[in-house]
């Protein structure tokens, strides 16, 4: 029997003991300053096979653990992390909540073809523009030549 994942699309902060099964397409972290190796956490953002995205983080210790054992594009399946409210200013996806990951949190690589490949929402220059000055979502920009 297939163990039950909760999909992205359906976490809440009142989301207890779930496990989820998520692409990695995003990972990175950023220095507290230039000239510092000492990170300010851990920043994924993880996307269901429905292709629904949440941002998960990791603070302190064991950052450097999550970044040598996790990789982009890589499926996993995740449990024993805790479901907060989104409160920072500026967010990468348009969930609510986020993923803190803990030194207990539980997970391991998958081979899964249920995934897309990508997670990306194309919008017209018209809606596009629409947001301006109301949405606090991080849009990302394609710039090319002919």
């Amino acid at each position: 029997m297939e163990h039950p994942y909760t999909l992205i699309r359906y976490i809440t902060d009142q989301s207890k003991g779930i496990s989820i099964r998520a692409r990695v397409n995003m990972l990175w972290h950023v220095p507290i300053n230039p000239h510092s190796l000492i990170s300010d956490g851990l920043h994924l953002i993880l996307m269901d096979a429905m292709g629904d995205s949440i941002e998960a983080t990791v603070k302190g210790p064991h950052v450097h653990f999550f970044l040598r054992t996790l990789h982009e594009g890589s499926v996993y399946e995740f449990s024993a992390f805790s479901v907060v409210k989104y409160l920072e200013n500026y967010r990468a996806t348009n969930h609510p909540y986020k993923l803190e990951f803990q030194f207990s949190t539980i997970f391991h690589e998958v081979t899964c073809a249920a995934f897309p490949c990508w997670s990306l929402n194309n919008n017209s220059v018209d809606d596009v523009s629409v947001f301006k000055n109301k949405s606090t979502h991080l849009m990302g920009l394609f710039f090319f030549s002919l």
